[in-house]
């Protein structure tokens, strides 16, 4: 993430701006599974249960999995570590498509 620094009279503001963006697909079975393995540095995710998906994704942390997304559903999670954001299914399995803001 890139700080830009604004200088005005007296104030002083931090602005933070978008690296770029990092996107992934995996495929999510009924073992919660984090949707990086390693700490990877975000602003917030955007995470879908690919649109052909017939089985629900679960996403949450590491303890629980909660908010249910349909085929085609998605969120968008603010977090600042890829790494915390897991998802499951309760069946079968299932794609799950993410976009990180770095």
């Amino acid at each position: 993430m890139a700080t830009t620094r604004l200088e005005r009279g007296n104030v002083s503001r931090v602005a933070n701006a978008w690296n770029g963006l990092f996107s992934g697909t995996l495929t999510a079975t009924t073992t919660p599974q984090p949707l990086s393995t390693t700490s990877r540095h975000i602003m917030e995710v955007l995470v879908q249960n690919d649109p052909d998906g017939q089985t629900a994704v679960f996403i949450g942390d590491v303890r629980r999995q909660l908010y249910q997304l349909n085929g085609g559903g998605s969120v968008t999670v603010k977090v600042n570590d890829l790494s915390v954001v897991y998802v499951r299914t309760d069946a079968g399995t299932a794609t799950v498509n993410y976009l990180a803001f770095e």
